[in-house]
């Protein structure tokens, strides 16, 4: 993370970047935030942040590994670009930040995408699904899994 700060404070993007820690409560930061940047160097089992960024109506760029790549849809919800592959992040980055138009039309699709897939209601939908499955096993419970 230190190497992250100086490579910040030395660029002359210093003024339109922020690290932030951890929120409890990051709508605000959403309201803020034109597209959310998910540059994992390790790959994330689910990736919160990209789901909360979904659920704001926000473009979404992140390294495409782990749970990432099942979250983002390429070109639809965001982008997904190599892991530590800068030239390729500032690439993607750069064309989101020159088409309004097409962050908004990311958003809109990643926050359709949250409702369909992300929302505490289908979470609890698919829990109740896997343990109706578990008692009694049917032919419903075939696609249990499936990534929608």
């Amino acid at each position: 993370m230190h190497a992250l700060e100086h490579k910040i404070s030395e660029s002359p993007v210093r003024r339109f970047v922020t690290l932030l820690p951890f929120q409890q409560n990051p709508a605000a930061i959403w309201n803020a935030s034109d597209i959310a940047v998910v540059p994992s160097e390790e790959p994330e089992p689910f990736g919160l942040v990209a789901v909360e960024a979904m659920s704001a109506s926000k473009p979404v760029v992140a390294a495409a590994h782990g749970g990432l790549v099942e979250i983002v849809v390429p070109a639809v919800t965001g982008e997904l670009f190599e892991p530590r592959n800068e030239s390729q992040l500032a690439e993607v980055l750069t064309r989101l930040v020159l088409d309004p138009q097409r962050r908004a039309e990311l958003g809109r699709a990643g926050r359709a995408r949250y409702q369909a897939a992300f929302t505490e209601e289908r979470f609890a939908a698919e829990v109740c699904d896997l343990i109706a499955c578990i008692i009694s096993p049917d032919s419903k419970c075939q696609n249990m899994g499936s990534p929608t």
